[in-house]
């Protein structure tokens, strides 16, 4: 049994469809109960205060007996009220009013005077006043007109009277008027104090509600979070081609995703090493009868024939080494590595700097970051921090592969642009390495087509080449989640390879 129980809630835990169920079924069950509590506190609130109303109707009947007694031996304790009566002590103002002082308040300081109309005579259509002083420790009561009683009868009046007091849950007392000198003192804390009200947990069960649909809340977008990092990580591979598999975690419709998506990177991949061996082996096999004919070209006679055929083998040499530099990075079998991006570039324009070849590599400047402000100084001056420092440009790429496709670029602006100033700037986020060349403007040129495999422009008919070295370039950038962009300088072109730190 114990085992069927783990293995449900496995299932429960494991599934995503099933968590949004639970969620959903518990989100429901919670609401309903806050619902549930709130309507059951009403209900019992609404009978406390209709037994308050009853309450002040026996009330009435024995304010009746009192104003129309003889003597003094009336009970002191009936329908929930403790009953006394009182001659209040008389205090003569500066003004010469008569303001009366009632005794044993116990610190109910605040003090509400109001009347009730008695209409029992029928002659007497101004009603008969009933003075009615109330006393509490916290608050006067705003009694102008008693909610519910404006057209009922003296009874009603003080059924009114004694639920408005319960509703407001407070420790008072009750004072009428029974005679010129003579009061009524009313106690009633078993009818509108705060011990007589039902427990009131509305408070606790919306505090329950609440952490409740936060936790529901969290689980959910936890669920939703999961999805997001699969798209973000499903993402991230596309865009820089590293076909590694996805880890698998979470629900099992997580789980379900990742498999099939690692299945198609596994296809895929085959499917990559397949064509990029293909095309390798057959450059690699034109290789060995490309060598052939240049021994046989050597024993040709006729100098311009011999030249002639020198020239095309050179052209299809050309072209094997090219589409095997392309296979290689299409298969791209060298491991990513955290390496100083700085000393690559710097070793890779000192080599062309010792066959004399003009390039050159441009110094670092300071990068500008503005400084946080402090209580003692504003944020708006800049202060210089020095990224030229080794450390600062560490980038988690392949070596080999930036060093190629740098040293593409490099060729290309010696070959058609007499020069190469390569730049490296960096930031937080993306390391950009610029190659420009001095071989006129180019505005008009379009080099985002020289990006597709075996692109020649006009300017490379007499050179040697196939087209596929900003293929390269733009592959290796790819893969490593960046860019190559062109753009026009002064003195002729700039290509920028974009890396993520």
């Amino acid at each position: 049994m114990n085992s069927k129980l783990f293995g449900k809630y496995m299932q429960f835990s494991t599934s995503l469809r099933m968590q949004i169920v639970l969620i959903l079924t518990l989100t429901l069950a919670v609401g309903a109960v806050a619902a549930g509590g709130w309507f059951k506190w009403n209900a019992k609130w609404e009978k406390h205060l209709s037994a308050a109303f009853q309450s002040g109707i026996s009330l009435s009947e024995v304010v009746d007996q009192y104003l129309n007694a003889s003597n003094m031996d009336m009970p002191s304790h009936t329908a929930g009220f403790d009953l006394s009566v009182v001659e209040p002590q008389q205090i003569t103002s500066a003004d010469n009013s008569v303001k009366l002082r009632f005794s044993n308040l116990d610190g109910r300081s605040f003090e509400t005077r109001f009347s009730i109309l008695d209409f029992r005579n029928p002659g007497d259509f101004e009603g008969n006043r009933i003075p009615i002083r109330i006393f509490s420790r916290k608050l006067t009561y705003s009694l102008g007109t008693i909610p519910g009683a404006e057209n009922a009868g003296l009874s009603a009046r003080f059924g009114y009277l004694v639920r408005t007091l319960t509703n407001y849950c407070g420790d008072t007392l009750m004072f009428v008027n029974i005679g010129e000198d003579r009061w009524l003192r009313i106690g009633g804390p078993e009818i509108w104090g705060c011990e007589s009200a039902p427990n009131d947990w509305r408070l606790l069960t919306f505090i329950f509600a609440g952490i409740s649909f936060g936790i529901f809340l969290t689980v959910g977008m936890n669920a939703v979070d999961r999805l997001d990092n699969l798209s973000d990580e499903i993402e991230g591979r596309a865009k820089t081609g590293r076909i590694a598999p996805i880890k698998p975690s979470g629900p099992r419709e997580i789980l379900a995703i990742s498999a099939a998506v690692n299945n198609y990177f596994d296809r895929e991949k085959d499917r990559l090493e397949q064509r990029a061996n293909l095309l390798s082996g057959i450059s690699h096999d034109l290789g060995t009868p490309a060598t052939r004919l240049k021994l046989r070209a050597a024993l040709i006679d006729d100098p311009t024939l011999r030249a002639k055929f020198e020239v095309d083998i050179d052209q299809i040499t050309s072209m094997i080494e090219s589409v095997l530099a392309y296979t290689r990075n299409e298969m791209n079998i060298e491991e990513p590595r955290r390496v100083s991006l700085h000393s690559l570039v710097q070793s890779v324009v000192d080599d062309y700097a010792d066959i004399g070849l003009p390039v050159t590599l441009a110094p670092m400047e300071a990068e500008s970051v503005g400084s946080t402000g402090t209580i003692f100084k504003s944020g708006s001056k800049r202060s210089k921090v020095n990224l030229s420092d080794k450390k600062r440009l560490l980038c988690s790429c392949r070596p080999n592969a930036i060093r190629r496709a740098l040293s593409n670029l490099i060729d290309n602006a010696v070959k058609y642009g007499k020069s190469a100033h390569v730049t490296l700037s960096a930031t937080s986020e993306c390391i950009r390495i610029s190659v420009q060349d001095t071989g006129g403007s180019n505005a008009d040129f379009d080099f985002e087509n020289m990006i597709e495999p075996f692109k020649r422009g006009d300017n490379a008919a007499h050179r040697t080449g196939i087209g596929l070295g900003l293929t390269i370039v733009s592959n290796i950038a790819l893969s490593h989640g960046g860019k190559l962009t062109f753009e026009p300088a002064a003195e002729g072109t700039c290509a920028t390879l974009t890396l993520p730190r």
